[in-house]
């Protein structure tokens, strides 16, 4: 069938076929064009919501509450072709989820393990960890499913990452008056490493003679040899050492970890 102008039907609708891809064409690189360079902007990580708020999202469903925003947590920073940098969260309302998650599942250690070794790494330790150490302590003393572990994660970040020895030394002083058969004697020990660290090494000598001598019977032998070559090595200068009974007796062991 022709057309009023001779041209066949099928001819028109194929070159109107063709004007609208190059159309198409070009709106699409045009759009390209101007959002190639636009992303969309991360609103950081939100207010925690109230602990009423947030069951009845899921029908009253603590569980299933605590998974889904969980898991939302860890990827907060991850979403929208986004990549950030932990230094960019806002802690303190991360705290705050730390703190709302641990109340709809206490058993979990999903989240202190999130906190501790994933926002624990943090490239600004000084200014955001304080909320990390802060949930890692109050759930380190619990005395179920080793949650002490959490309270020793407490110590290290206060420690090495913050370089808080007098918080480190309150933490580590925490974790040994929590201390119960079963327990590694390091639990024991860290207070009295970290006074040693921080120039009292009267107070890391007494503390750590002390744990010999009444604990010495229920540690594993290298956690005694660790402690014969904490005292020996970094708490006595090496005149000291040379007059120490302890060291004198444990030459031998000293010289094979060489010393």
């Amino acid at each position: 069938m022709l057309t009023r102008g001779g041209t066949p039907r099928h001819i028109v609708h194929l070159h109107r076929l063709y004007i609208a891809l190059v159309v198409g064409v070009l709106l699409n690189v045009s759009l390209w064009l101007y959002s190639h360079r636009h992303f969309p902007v991360w609103p950081n990580v939100p207010k925690p919501p109230s602990e009423l708020s947030l069951s009845s999202q899921f029908m009253g469903d603590r569980a299933l509450a605590h998974r889904v925003w969980a898991l939302s947590l860890q990827n907060f920073g991850n979403t929208g072709g986004n990549y950030e940098p932990l230094k960019h969260y806002n802690y303190t309302y991360l705290g705050g989820w730390f703190d709302l998650l641990d109340r709809f599942d206490p058993q979990s250690d999903f989240v202190p393990v999130l906190a501790s070794y994933y926002f624990g790494a943090t490239q600004t330790p000084m200014t955001q960890l304080p909320p990390v150490i802060a949930y890692l302590e109050k759930i380190g003393v619990r005395p179920e499913k080793e949650k002490w572990r959490w309270l020793a994660q407490a110590v290290y970040l206060a420690r090495h990452r913050m370089k808080d020895m007098d918080n480190a030394l309150r933490l580590a002083q925490k974790l040994a008056s929590i201390y119960r058969p079963g327990m590694p004697a390091w639990t024991l020990q860290m207070h009295a490493l970290i006074s040693s660290d921080m120039g009292d090494k009267k107070a890391a000598y007494a503390l750590f003679k002390a744990m010999l001598s009444t604990e010495s019977a229920h540690m594993q032998p290298q956690e005694v040899n660790f402690m014969v070559e904490a005292i020996c090595t970094r708490v006595l200068t090496p005149e000291q050492a040379k007059v120490e009974p302890l060291c004198v007796e444990n030459a031998d062991l000293l010289k094979k970890m060489g010393h």
